[in-house]
């Protein structure tokens, strides 16, 4: 049973497939990010050993070459500075608060299979 294992690399002890590059783009509404938009995309296993992976999201595009193969959940963090830094009153130092520019409905994530390497590009929409 070891061997069989072993050739699926699926299944029987967890064992997955290689990581793989996926790539693309993101945007809000049809439009482009914000040019002083902070933005992230994170690509996260749905099986508990799984190990995800998070990549920065630069002019609309990221590149992820080390994506997890399989049923994934894909979270997206795009913030933008809410007014000018100011002084912490708390621990005088100076903080940018940030507004989320995700929209509600994908709290939750966006479900996404992978196969193999792939293009694949998300649009948020309210």
């Amino acid at each position: 049973m070891l061997a069989v294992c072993g050739l699926l690399q699926t299944g029987c002890g967890g064992r997955s497939a290689t990581p793989v590059p996926v790539s693309g783009t993101v945007t809000l509404n049809g439009k482009p990010l914000p040019a002083d938009a902070t933005a992230f995309i994170s690509f996260t296993p749905t099986a508990p050993a799984a190990v995800g992976v998070s990549t920065v999201i630069t002019s609309g595009s990221y590149a992820s070459a080390q994506t997890p193969q399989g049923p994934l959940t894909v979270f997206f963090e795009i913030t933008k500075p809410l007014g000018p830094p100011r002084k912490s009153d708390r621990t005088g130092q100076m903080v940018q608060e940030t507004v989320s520019l995700v929209p509600a409905r994908y709290a939750t994530g966006v479900p996404l299979t992978v196969e193999g390497p792939t293009t694949h590009n998300f649009d948020l929409t309210d």
